[in-house]
């Protein structure tokens, strides 16, 4: 059973499947970042199946918006969260026939830099959770959805000056 995975922020953009249902949450090949190519990367897959994707925010007065963004995903979907010079994207990837199967709508991620930039990704454990922090990375600027074939992408573009907090959830 597919349990959700969060990118927010709290200062830094952060990462977090949650654990339970046969799932342990342990996405660590994202702190192994490989500064030999261009741009800098780093990945891992996040078991599934994941359905949708949830954009949401909170105000500098507190107050929450109702679902920014709510879209169905299906194989080949793309979406990008854009923090400063770094870039967290996802994938829905059908793993089914692989060895060890996955599911159908497993979620690839990428961490990757621009213009030069390595992220430095970091892991807190905490109660057998864990949670991978892109500690260079400022709070989440954009992110933009794409559904397989099509053109353009939804583009939410997160009004910095009045925004303490963003979260992008697949579930």
């Amino acid at each position: 059973m597919a349990q959700p995975v969060i990118f927010d922020d709290g200062g830094s953009t952060r990462i977090k499947q949650l654990k339970g249902g046969g799932v342990d949450g342990h996405l660590d090949s994202l702190i192994e970042v490989d500064a030999t190519t261009a741009p800098a990367h780093s990945g891992a897959v996040a078991e599934g199946p994941f359905n949708k994707i949830q954009v949401t925010r909170i105000d500098n007065a507190g107050n929450a918006t109702t679902p920014l963004l709510i879209t169905p995903l299906a194989e080949n979907d793309k979406f990008k969260i854009s923090s400063g010079l770094h870039r967290v994207e996802g994938k829905i990837v059908d793993r089914s026939g692989e060895t060890p199967p996955g599911s159908a709508k497993d979620l690839q991620i990428t961490i990757s830099g621009t213009g030069g930039t390595e992220p430095i990704v970091e892991a807190r454990h905490s109660k057998g959770q864990r949670r991978y922090i892109i500690s260079n990375a400022p709070p989440i600027e954009k992110i933009e959805v794409n559904p397989a074939g099509a053109a353009p992408p939804t583009t939410f573009n997160v009004p910095t000056a009045t925004t303490i907090y963003t979260a992008v959830i697949l579930s």
